[in-house]
């Protein structure tokens, strides 16, 4: 949550995810908004832990990041419910390297 306010709009935050139409190639996802959530988390960092039509949750290894706001490579910003409209991400993807 701090890095991606810290970092926000230049030159901003970004992680990475598999593209499954490209068979895996990894394509860029800056955040442009995101909120931390409190508690402790099991998974490893970067795994989706919650995915649904209107929340992206990923574990952070201290917790999870709620994403609000991202931008995929090569397209436009975008509230996280319509990114997931557009290009859905389950649970158990992995984000970044």
């Amino acid at each position: 949550d701090r890095l991606v306010r810290a970092m926000n709009p230049v030159p901003g935050a970004f992680t990475v995810l598999p593209d499954p139409r490209t068979g895996g190639e990894q394509r860029r996802l800056k955040i442009w908004r995101a909120r931390a959530l409190a508690g402790s988390d099991t998974e490893p960092p970067g795994r989706v832990t919650v995915a649904n039509g209107k929340e992206v949750q990923v574990a952070t290894g201290r917790g999870r990041l709620a994403l609000l706001e991202v931008q995929r490579e090569g397209g436009r910003r975008m509230p996280i419910d319509a990114y997931v409209n557009a290009h859905p991400l389950a649970p158990g993807a992995v984000l970044g390297p």
